[in-house]
């Protein structure tokens, strides 16, 4: 056995940044947009404002950026995200990057600010921490973390606006803010516990709790009068946001930029919009430059030699046809940021679950696309904002339902299940049915959902205790669960006709569920990242860089193909064949 390369069939940008600058080069108005690419390198998108034609910049490394910052309209400051945590420096004149800076514990830089000091700086993850860099020396310093708990790990964002501070937001563990002196080089927390910064200037600092607005000097941190400076922020914020009547408030429309002449540029998605002063209607755009191959998150078959995928970033999906090796990637699937994670094919039509909204979504392939009007793709009830992250994915269950595993919302352990009846699209779902743990794996079989737990969070450390396997009837609720012991971390579950095969370390555990007993061990050496059913008899399990087959009646494992690198996604085609994914490529089991 062997697999063969298919090709890159995932397409698309994820916009994360974006800015305005007058391009030193030839003295044009453009609008630069960072884009991540998951598994590979990002890059910048420039799209002239006048003539509409784009330019492809690669990063130096990382996979995208949050952080855009113009520096004496010179040079673009890229902080990026989500593996190395880069400072990149481009000098826009002659298109050329410094030499690549980073902290080498941190992995996000969420914004950049400059200081009153001439210094710029930015907030990380995971360390929470506050970085400077010097412009004129080309020096990247880590002023170390701002917040004295424990479970934070995120300083995101920074404010630089108030001469001789920096104002940041600290979470997730225990939210809260903190300002930061430039001249002692020392750190205050102050206001109340969940508190985000809404404004920080020289005349006051607003923060927001739970919608409770309060108002503090920045130099003291005293308590200044809500009515007497809650105007003064209205207007503010009156100045600064942008809207527009042609601009609806309910499409998606992402990031939006003043251009000259009064003239309004947006994103939406993989298409963009200029919208000029005496223009009645939007009109979206595609982006100027191709769309880069980028990572999948999962794959699913349907019965008509389709291999349907998500991409890794950017909420998207692609159709792969087995037949002709031709693939077609969609524009947005929901309004929400975020990925696709759980696919499965029902009906005629393609399920979703999609974090960040907590949203379900299906898709009829055979009718036009209207996303924009909620019509195809049609988003269902959304279990947000309790759960959120669709990570142990979507399952068909023994209902003929689309069943999902959720982890719960940020800064809180938990997580959940839901079902969306394929014929009717109702929704249900149960939040933290073993509380405080997260839905690690989900499978079916031919009675029950069986799913494991784990102690992971949005935002948070991953915490260590006991963790369960769970039986769960159609009907939601638990019918038998097992706690395992003190350090086995329970992950992948696959259901084999009557036998479970559960990943536990290192090791495969074999499930009767007749009995509802472990029956055997097998020996692995590696962290089992899928397992999917082959036939009645037989699991394809993925471990590493390898694929095994497993029968879980007799525990025997052979071992089938050596893979090209960790695979998360496998899928059956309707023909019996394997597929799976490696980053951005496709395979096929031959």
């Amino acid at each position: 056995m062997q697999y063969r390369y298919l090709g890159n069939p995932c397409r698309n940008f994820c916009f994360l940044g974006a800015i305005k600058i007058n391009d030193p080069k030839d003295g044009r108005e453009k609008v630069v947009l960072s884009s991540f690419v998951s598994g590979e390198t990002g890059g910048l998108v420039f799209i002239d404002t006048e003539s509409r034609e784009g330019e492809w910049i690669e990063l130096p490394g990382d996979e995208g950026a949050w952080a855009l910052f113009l520096y004496n309209n010179e040079k673009l400051l890229v902080g990026t995200c989500g593996t190395r945590g880069y400072l990149h420096c481009l000098d826009l004149k002659s298109r050329t990057w410094a030499e690549p800076l980073r902290d080498e514990n941190e992995t996000y830089i969420w914004n950049l600010v400059q200081g009153s000091d001439g210094m710029v700086y930015g907030g990380t993850y995971p360390g929470c921490v506050l970085l400077r860099y010097n412009p004129q020396k080309h020096i990247l310093e880590n002023l170390g973390k701002v917040s004295e708990h424990e479970g934070n790990m995120y300083s995101r964002m920074v404010y630089g606006d108030v001469p001789g501070k920096i104002f940041i937001n600290c979470g997730m563990k225990k939210s809260h803010v903190a300002a930061w002196d430039i001249e002692t080089c020392t750190v205050k927390e102050f206001g109340k516990e969940g508190a985000i910064i809404k404004e920080a200037n020289a005349d006051f600092v607003c923060t927001e709790t739970r919608g409770e607005l309060d108002f503090y000097h920045p130099y003291t941190l005293e308590p200044l009068c809500k009515d007497t400076y809650a105007s003064k922020l209205e207007k503010l914020l009156k100045d600064r946001n942008i809207t527009d009547d042609r601009i609806p408030s309910d499409k998606g429309i992402g990031r939006m930029l003043k251009l000259k002449e009064g003239k309004l540029f947006g994103i939406r998605g993989q298409e963009y919009f200029i919208l000029n002063k005496n223009d009645r209607h939007l009109k979206l755009e595609r982006i100027p430059v191709e769309a880069p191959a980028t990572g999948i998150l999962t794959i699913t078959s349907d019965p008509y030699n389709r291999i349907w995928g998500s991409s890794n970033f950017g909420q998207t999906i692609f159709c792969y046809n087995t037949d002709d090796g031709k693939y077609w990637n969609s524009s947005t699937v929901t309004n929400n940021g975020g990925e696709v994670y759980g696919m499965r094919w029902a009906e005629g039509k393609l399920f979703m679950s999609c974090y960040a909204g907590g949203d379900h979504v299906v898709y009829d392939p055979e009718k036009p696309w209207d996303q924009i009007n909620n019509i195809n793709p049609k988003t269902l009830k959304s279990v947000a904002p309790e759960l959120i992250r669709p990570h142990a994915k979507s399952i068909i269950g023994p209902d003929g339902a689309f069943w999902t595993g959720w982890t719960a919302r940020y800064g809180v352990y938990g997580g959940g299940l839901s079902r969306v009846d394929t014929g009717t699209l109702e929704v249900d779902s149960w939040y933290d049915p073993v509380p405080g743990q997260n839905i690690e794996s989900l499978a079916a079989g031919d009675k029950y959902l069986y799913f494991t737990t784990n102690g992971w969070g949005n935002g948070l450390p991953e915490k260590v205790e006991p963790f369960y396997l769970c039986v769960w009837d159609t009907n939601g609720r638990i019918v038998w669960k097992m706690k395992f012991s003190e350090g086995e971390k329970p992950g992948k579950i696959g259901i084999i006709g009557s036998y479970g095969l559960i990943s536990i370390n290192d090791e495969i555990r074999v499930f009767d569920c007749r009995s509802m007993e472990f029956i055997n061990t097998i020996k692995v050496g590696g962290h089992c990242s899928c397992i999917i059913e082959y036939n009645e008899d037989i699991a394809a399990v993925f471990c590493g860089k390898d694929m095994y087959f497993i029968n879980p009646a007799n525990s025997k494992m052979e071992h089938a193909i050596e893979l090209p690198g960790y695979v998360g996604t496998a899928t059956i085609g309707p023909k019996g064949e394997i597929y799976f994914a490696c980053k951005t490529k496709l395979y096929k089991v031959v």
